[in-house]
């Protein structure tokens, strides 16, 4: 999932309903592996994008003297 407002790439997943699908269909993965999957991958794309400045809550915040 992007927050900051880019178009998603269509051959990425981006939400964890994608990440889960592509564990059970392209990895083979059982569900309870599935889930844990996305829920890895989906926490780390979260944590990407707030690296980038693009998080939910407008990104990291910077000190006064930026």
């Amino acid at each position: 999932m992007r927050f900051d407002g880019s178009p998603p790439d269509p051959e990425r997943p981006h939400g964890w309903d994608d990440w889960y699908r592509f564990a059970r269909t392209e990895l083979g993965f059982a569900h309870d592996e599935g889930a844990e999957y996305a829920n890895l991958r989906f926490v780390e794309e979260q944590n990407r994008d707030a690296l980038r400045g693009g998080g939910a809550a407008g990104g990291l915040a910077s000190s006064p003297s930026d």
